[in-house]
């Protein structure tokens, strides 16, 4: 029996040799949507593209000095915002900021910050039956629009 496991498990390594690992077929892959805006790329994150109602949705927005010199953004909550949306339009959930703060952030040449992040309970905000399909989440920050879509099922 033991003979057997070790040549099932040698199979399996050589047919993953072979075929190879996609970004679509990659279980550590992420869900990305990006922007550069002049020497600062701008990028939203998911650690995955589908969640079942109810789930949290966790994401991220970093931000990547690609440039030589320190450049200077403004963060604070009032200055982003989030929705959800349905593939034919309608906002299942969204989200503003509240809070008026502001803050000067440097961002030194080859630094990647995390600057918002989302935390949310999947659910239609406006009581309507929610259904599997496909969604875009987008995020806008400054002059910057970042979205990615994904699967609710």
């Amino acid at each position: 029996m033991e003979k057997n496991f070790k040549y099932l498990f040698f199979i399996i390594l050589i047919l993953f040799l072979i075929n190879g690992c996609s970004s679509k077929s990659n279980p550590i892959s992420f869900n990305t949507g990006t922007q550069q805006s002049g020497s600062l790329q701008y990028t939203l994150t998911t650690s995955k593209s589908s969640y079942s109602l109810n789930d949290t949705l966790k994401a991220a927005v970093t931000v990547h000095n690609t440039g030589t010199e320190t450049d200077t953004i403004v963060v604070g909550s009032s200055l982003f915002t989030w929705s959800l949306q349905s593939n034919n339009g309608q906002t299942i959930m969204t989200r503003g900021g509240y809070n008026w703060v502001v803050m000067l952030q440097p961002v030194e040449p080859g630094q990647t910050l995390k600057i918002y992040s989302i935390n949310q309970v999947i659910r239609n905000e406006s009581g309507k039956s929610f259904t599997a399909g496909k969604y875009f989440l987008d995020a806008t920050m400054h002059q910057v629009s970042l979205s990615i879509s994904l699967v609710i099922i």
